[in-house]
């Protein structure tokens, strides 16, 4: 009879537990939470379930799509407005997020935070056994007045790995530690193979402010840095990599241009001030200071520590002294044995691992970078030309395999202006055919143009592009929620834009229905193909 009890109460329990994990999956895109099958991050809607929702915090996430914000997110009545404070963080000092959290190599993008808490980032505050790994912040804009800011993470404990961020990291009042990346690095926290492209201005008096790190405790390896880094205050140390250090950086650089504008500080090309140990790095950006009683350093500005092998560019710096390090002219930086015992592709005498490489197309200054480093340049993957009748638009597509190219369009196969930034190009009004040209940027690696036609052709048949786009409704415009296709053609393929050119959805099936539902507030363009070739466009305006 016990056992027979016994069974009834583990049934029902492991009910409770089934059933629990299921309702938590509806609340995201897939998933259970578990190691072996993480909640699945696809878009918006998932992003806001988890900020606001401490429980789920211990449990695995991974992002299965790519994730764009827009202005009108964080606008008055937008989804992410939060009495202007923007984006919740993940994470905070009374709750740490100690779960995973995968990006899977997509983005998210134009995220926008101004918090007045302890812990600012897209994660505040991790814990010491939380892992996040393969996340890319694009476009981010993360201003904060409380302690520890940084794009990703405001105060990090746990362990990150190949993660990125690009974008504008600003402290109002009250910051101690703000970085492009991780705003502090504490004695529990890893950091390896990430780096930032963000520009940092930091206003606070006896801060630490890094074009990846404001102030590192624990081991941070295989990581670059460039951008702006701005100090603001006083009797605070700025540097292109880390403002203040107490552990161990190896394998590491910054590029990123060092200014201090105020008086009695410490700025360095790659550290503000050094307390512990940095190994194998060098600093190629500039260091330029304007306030009075400061120390200044190509390298470091003030070291108490140890460091092996370090190096910086006299010439670019500006800076013939610094307090730790070796000065080396350009063209010195951008010779391979001038650095002494680091570990290259092709050399056995410093070791096998192949750390470092020299970036001979230039795409990064042409100084070392790591063998990871993507230095080949851009492609166009595809192309799609458009058609459009006399006195209208065409729209061109491209698209390039690596989603951290950017796509410019322009009106010549050399020079000029870009027109316009993103994969779909509406064309300006047109009276007759003509050629655009794009291009893929990635850093200052460039692809070579190529040609995308708009096809002008006078509208008069039943056949023609204009009376195609004319048997086309779509319904309703604007829209809460579903959009319906009426077409009497059978449809190949439907995909979905924001106006910045990014690419929401997409499917290759006859499609007559798309739920909009999880989209900010905003216009989007609809693409449509048909079976007859056809390619045309309609504006779609979704709204609450």
């Amino acid at each position: 009879m016990k056992t027979n009890l016994f069974r009834i109460l583990m049934f029902g329990l492991s009910m409770i537990i089934l059933i629990s994990n299921n309702s938590y999956a509806q609340m995201y895109s897939g998933g259970l939470g578990t190691t072996d099958n993480p909640f699945k991050v696809a878009n918006k809607v998932d992003l806001k379930y988890l900020s606001e929702h401490s429980e789920d915090w211990i449990n695995s996430f991974i992002q299965t799509a790519n994730i764009a914000f827009t202005s009108v997110d964080f606008k008055i009545g937008g989804d992410f407005y939060n009495s202007g404070k923007g984006f919740n963080p993940i994470g905070n000092y009374e709750t740490t997020f100690t779960g995973n959290f995968d990006g899977n190599s997509y983005f998210i993008d134009s995220l926008f935070m101004n918090s007045e808490t302890e812990g600012i980032g897209f994660f505040g505050f991790t814990g010491f056994v939380s892992s996040l790994s393969n996340i890319s912040l694009r476009g981010c804009n993360v201003k904060g007045n409380g302690n520890y800011l940084g794009a990703l993470v405001g105060n990090n404990n746990g362990e990150m790995n190949n993660c990125h961020s690009t974008g504008f990291v600003y402290s109002n009042i009250s910051m101690y530690d703000i970085g492009g990346l991780v705003g502090y690095n504490s004695r529990q926290g890893i950091i390896n193979n990430c780096y930032s492209m963000c520009d940092v201005i930091d206003s606070m008096d006896r801060s630490n402010v890094g074009g990846l790190v404001g102030s590192n405790d624990n081991e941070i390896e295989l990581c670059y840095s460039s951008g702006k880094v701005i100090g603001e205050g006083i009797y605070s140390n700025a540097g292109g990599f880390v403002g203040r250090n107490n552990s161990s950086i190896i394998n590491c650089y910054s590029s990123s241009n060092v200014t201090r504008t105020k008086d009695d500080g410490f700025v360095g090309g790659f550290a503000g001030i050094n307390y512990n140990s940095i190994k194998h790095c060098y600093a190629s950006g500039i260091v330029n200071n304007t306030g009075m009683y400061c120390s200044v350093g190509g390298m470091i500005a003030i070291n108490e520590g140890t460091t092996t092998n370090l190096f910086w560019d006299t010439d670019v710096s500006g800076q013939s002294t610094s307090d730790a390090g070796v000065g080396k002219t350009t063209i010195e930086m951008k010779t391979q044995s001038t650095f002494t015992d680091w570990d290259f592709v092709g050399e056995s005498t410093n070791g096998n691992d192949d750390i470092w490489k020299m970036d001979i197309l230039g795409c990064y200054g042409g100084y070392p970078i790591f063998v990871n480093q993507n230095n080949t340049l851009p492609q166009i993957s595809t192309i799609e030309n458009g058609d459009a009748c006399t006195n209208a638009t065409a729209t061109l597509n491209a698209s390039t395999t690596d989603v951290t190219n950017t796509l410019q369009w322009f009106v010549s196969s050399i020079g000029g202006a870009s027109m316009h930034t993103g994969n779909v190009f509406i064309t300006p009004v047109l009276s007759q055919s003509k050629s655009f040209w794009v291009e893929a940027q990635n850093g200052a690696c460039i692809s070579s143009r190529t040609e995308v036609v708009a096809t002008v052709s006078v509208c008069t048949g039943i056949n023609d592009p204009a009376d195609v786009q004319n048997a086309i409704s779509i319904f309703p415009n604007p829209t809460k929620n579903k959009i319906q296709i009426q077409y009497a053609t059978t449809i190949s393929s439907v995909e979905v834009y924001n106006m910045m050119g990014i690419k929401l959805y997409q499917s290759n099936t006859n499609t007559k229905e798309i739920d909009l539902t999880s989209f900010s507030n905003g216009v989007y363009l609809i693409i449509i193909h048909d079976q007859a070739g056809n390619v045309f466009s309609k504006r779609v305006e979704r709204m609450d």
